[in-house]
């Protein structure tokens, strides 16, 4: 299986806490024909930029939970950046 890639389009970016946040389901392979939301699951996956052709690889780090959900946290390990996915 390929390495899915998300648009950073799907993506909220929080400057000041230097992470990505989206729902799972929300998250479609920008590439492939998918059926399912946030396909990659908790598997490395790419966030893109189609306008400048820049990317971020992401891999997961933990699975964490509290009162309004629970979350997949991915990091990129080339700049730090963090991407939260919401499942619930």
């Amino acid at each position: 299986m390929h390495t899915i890639h998300y648009d950073i389009r799907d993506f909220k970016w929080v400057k000041e806490e230097n992470t990505f946040y989206a729902d799972g389901w929300d998250l479609w392979d920008a590439e492939g024909d998918y059926k399912q939301a946030f396909p990659s699951g908790k598997k490395q996956f790419v966030i893109k930029n189609y306008k400048t052709n820049n990317f971020r690889r992401f891999r997961f780090r933990k699975e964490t939970t509290d009162p309004f959900g629970t979350y997949f946290v991915f990091t990129s390990e080339e700049d730090g950046f963090r991407c939260v996915i919401n499942l619930d």
